[in-house]
Order: structure tokens, then C-alpha cells, then sequence
């Protein structure tokens, strides 16, 4: 089995400012705006009752993103974000370049996308609004997962696309590049079917966090991680992709240290390599 981990949701460019983890420890990632047939206003929070997505993101971005802004929901791996017809899976799209990294890395049936993103935690105020509460950290945050069950190919074979699959902006856009590729989760996590085979971690926990912890709060860099020791690169084994250079990785206090690269998005290993990730991704649902 090979993991991706796959960085998704507001960033600096594409919304300009963190997903909230609220003041119960729920976390909600915003997804990007986006040309769609979607607007924020369609989506529901389901983890705080009463708030709609339109204000949340309205109060996040202090006006620069509005109730009626188009989103790119993607990937969608809640079912109580939106209304689902019949026989609706998890779904995660990609295409070009990112896509051809995830082929040429053959990313198929049985692997796990691992969805992390940036976030910060926030406060409702007396008046109303939510605000990122100062002094906290900018976090780099796992917050949901997709075990592949089927791959589609919906500008290849547009007639492939299931009813309920057809409002994904990576089904609806006849005019995708030629290797728009949209994944689908199994019904049940291959490993522990008590989960389903994509969703969402509803609350943060720090096993979740990849972002080192006691950075000086000056220099923090939520891409810089702290991960398992076992994680570190060994001579004959496959490194993460896209960071070969072992200029980015050291040692500290049996953890393994990464400067992750900020811009990329699909991050791949196999658990072949690695046999230690089975235990580690296995506590993540615990």
C-alpha cells in the first residue's frame, strides 16, 4: 500500500488564511475558491450547529471571500457537507502536473490519500464573528483520508461518471485536461472497516499534527514536521517523493525532522519501504 500525503484546502494563494479548529477541538477545512457550479453557501458546517459556511468563511477572511464566491469542493469526504444522492463515495480529483506525479509514482487501487492542510485555531467573539485567536500556532494538520476503491477518468470517458458523482468539479467540466482523474473511496477502510472508506477526523488531536512543536515563535514554519524516526531516509529505501534532497531531513530527539516542501501537493511512500507506516497510520484512527 503505497500513502499520499496530500496537501489540501486554504493556503497563502487560494483563500489566504488558515481552516479553523474551534474551541471544542472540531476542525473543519475550507475547501479553495474555485469556478464551480458550488458556492460556499451550499455547503454545510456539520461540526458547529448553527454556523453556516458563507459567514465562516466571510469572518475568516475579513471580507475577501463571500457567502456567494464559487468553491472547489475537493476533496469531499464528508457526507453531511452536502446533499448526496444515492450511492454517494468519498471523492478526490487531480490533474495535471500533480496527477502525472501520482502516475508516474503509481498511485492506484488500495492506496491512501492522507489529507492534510493549514490550520489555526479561532474563537467566536461576543459580537458574532469568528477570529484566529492570537498566539496560536499556524499548523500544517492531517484532517481526513481516502482508501482508493476505483479510479475515473471523466474527460477520457466522460459516460464512466456515476448520477451521483456528476456535481464534483472534477466530473462537471468537459474541458479538463486529458488526465483529470478522480478517486473514489472504498465503502469500508481496507485495514479497520469500522471506518468508512474516506471521512474526516472531526476533532484535532496531536497525533494528527505534522508540524513540529516549541519552534521559536519567530521563526515558526508550520511546513517545518516532526515525524517518526522511522520516517528518516535510509540508503537503498525510496525517499518521500519529492523531497530527495537530504538536506531537508535530520535527526532530534528520536524524532525525525522535514523541512517539507510549501508548495507541493502529493507526497508519496510505500508502506513496502516503510513497514513501520502501517502502525503509525493505524493510530491515527485510535
Amino acid at each position: 500500500m503505497k500513502i499520499i500525503l496530500s496537501r489540501k484546502g486554504f493556503d497563502s494563494i487560494y483563500g489566504g488564511v488558515a481552516s479553523p479548529i474551534f474551541e471544542d477541538g472540531s476542525m473543519l477545512s475550507l475547501p479553495i475558491p474555485d469556478p464551480s457550479n458550488l458556492t460556499y453557501d451550499d455547503l454545510s458546517v456539520p461540526c458547529q450547529s448553527g454556523v453556516t459556511f458563507g459567514k465562516l468563511v466571510d469572518d475568516l477572511t475579513l471580507g475577501k471571500k463571500k457567502y456567494d464566491d464559487n468553491v472547489h469542493l475537493d476533496p469531499d469526504l464528508n457526507p453531511a457537507m452536502y446533499p448526496r444522492k444515492d450511492g454517494w463515495l468519498p471523492l478526490f480529483g487531480q490533474s495535471k502536473t500533480w496527477q502525472s506525479h501520482l502516475e508516474k509514482q503509481k498511485v492506484t487501487v488500495e492506496d491512501l490519500f492522507l489529507f492534510f492542510g493549514w490550520f489555526r485555531r479561532v474563537k467566536l467573539q461576543e459580537s458574532g464573528k469568528y477570529k484566529f485567536q492570537k498566539g496560536e500556532p499556524d499548523l500544517h494538520v492531517i484532517f481526513g483520508w481516502l482508501q482508493v476503491g476505483e479510479i475515473l477518468h471523466p474527460t477520457r470517458n466522460p459516460g464512466s461518471i456515476p448520477e451521483w458523482a456528476k456535481y464534483h468539479p472534477h466530473c462537471d467540466n468537459a474541458t479538463d485536461p486529458e488526465n483529470n482523474t478522480v478517486y473514489v473511496a472504498k465503502p469500508k477502510l481496507g485495514f479497520n472497516n469500522q471506518f468508512p472508506g474516506g471521512g474526516v477526523f472531526r476533532s484535532y488531536q496531536e497525533n494528527l499534527r505534522l508540524t513540529k512543536p516549541e519552534q521559536p515563535k519567530d521563526h515558526a514554519k508550520r511546513s517545518l514536521w516532526q515525524l517518526p524516526e522511522w520516517f528518516y531516509p535510509v540508503s537503498g529505501k525510496p525517499m518521500l517523493s519529492c523531497h530527495s534532497n537530504k538536506d531537508r531531513w535530520s535527526k532530534e530527539n528520536g524524532h525525525n525532522i522535514l523541512q517539507s516542501l510549501p508548495r507541493g501537493q502529493e507526497f508519496v511512500f510505500d508502506t513496502n519501504d516503510y513497514p513501520e507506516a502501517i502502525g503509525w497510520v493505524e493510530s491515527l484512527f485510535k
